[in-house]
């Protein structure tokens, strides 16, 4: 038995790599739709969060709202996107440092604040 020069340790796993290069792109392409979409439904929020925090404010006031950067845990969107969840799973996701970083800059852009103090919900 005699080992084909230059391929020492290297697993033979052609089908393994060829599957799994077939669905990179498919799967990036609509993980990175879905992130999109979930990103569209957080604009929406803070756009939906102001509008309803800034009724009979000033315009003055109203230039100078600032969205906590929060979303609850629980909050769905109306077609029932779990978007608190999904800004939990960016957060943790930026903990383990794996978050891209076109997308921190998107969230952080968007106001995103990456540790929020427990509300006070119990008050």
């Amino acid at each position: 038995y005699q080992m084909t020069p230059g391929t020492a340790g290297t697993p033979y796993t052609p089908a393994l790599s060829a599957a799994s290069s077939l669905k990179t792109p498919a799967s990036k392409g609509q993980s990175s739709q879905k992130w999109d979409s979930m990103f569209d439904c957080l604009v929406q929020f803070i756009a939906d969060a102001k509008s309803e925090e800034t009724e009979g404010m000033s315009e003055e006031e109203i230039k100078n709202w600032i969205w906590d950067g929060n979303v609850p845990t629980t909050f769905k969107t109306k077609d029932g996107k779990a978007l608190g969840r999904w800004v939990n799973n960016q957060r943790s996701a930026k903990s383990k440092g794996v978050l891209k970083d076109d997308r921190e800059t998107r969230l952080v852009n968007a106001g995103l604040k990456w540790s929020v103090l427990a509300s006070n919900s119990w008050n």
